[in-house]
């Protein structure tokens, strides 16, 4: 119970360290505590998925790639999918970084049955240019085509 109580005192800190002070550092060491499912309610509490999410819109480019990188840590857990912009996530696929792409379209693929039919469209017409996207983007493409169907 003590050990929990420090994680959130430290996550709280960085929180607001990052709310005064963005830093890519800081970002991805949030983003790496994302990882580890045994921190997702922490993070619920603390509501920083959304801190993650106001980083998508920022003019730093790395601040952007880790937000995605964190982001997709925390996609895999349902109790986020709510809190997940998927307009900006298609968004920011259009981001040069192929590893902000692969996080993009993890995250797509964890919150595909959450998304609009417009969403979908937009999925169904994204290209890939490396084999882990083209993967990644086939598998999410074929969640949708059966979920169509059904």
């Amino acid at each position: 119970m003590e050990r929990i109580r420090r994680r959130r005192e430290y996550l709280a800190y960085i929180k607001q360290d990052l709310i005064t002070r963005p830093s890519t550092k800081q970002l991805a060491h949030l983003a790496n505590f994302a990882y580890d499912d045994g921190n997702h309610m922490i993070f619920l509490e603390l509501n920083l998925l959304q801190l993650f999410m106001s980083f998508l819109n920022d003019e730093n480019d790395k601040l952007k790639e880790i937000s995605l990188s964190g982001i997709c840590n925390l996609s895999s857990n349902d109790i986020f999918h709510s809190g997940i912009d998927a307009d900006e996530i298609i968004k920011s696929y259009n981001s040069t970084c192929m590893s902000a792409k692969r996080a993009c379209l993890g995250i797509l693929f964890y919150i595909s049955h959450k998304l609009t039919e417009t969403q979908i469209c937009q999925i169904l017409n994204l290209e890939a240019h490396d084999s882990v996207c083209k993967n990644l983007l086939k598998c999410i493409k074929h969640n949708l085509t059966e979920k169509a169907s059904t």
